[in-house]
């Protein structure tokens, strides 16, 4: 069995990589956490990828922005929320 590479396109306008996921964790020398990109995960990528680590890191930001917005249990929590200075009348 080998491993199938995939191309890819990033929609920053980098050229297409030609690389399988083994390769890319190899390249970094670390495992590729699936519970997020931390710091030292962003910067391996950057220098890997030829981006910087802030691009990885809003990423990040991004994903999970929308996961708590598509939260349910967060959802009932807001909902019974108020403004601090509310509070304090």
């Amino acid at each position: 069995m080998t491993k199938q590479k995939t191309r890819r396109y990033d929609s920053v306008g980098l050229k297409a990589a030609n690389h399988s996921s083994a390769e890319l964790t190899e390249r970094l020398d670390s495992g590729l956490r699936r519970n997020g990109v931390t710091a030292e995960t962003a910067l391996l990528l950057a220098k890997v990828l030829g981006t910087t680590a802030e691009f990885w890191l809003n990423l990040q930001l991004v994903n999970d922005l929308w996961l708590a917005e598509h939260n349910e249990v967060l959802a009932e929590k807001l909902k019974r929320a108020r403004p601090l200075a509310a509070c304090l009348e």
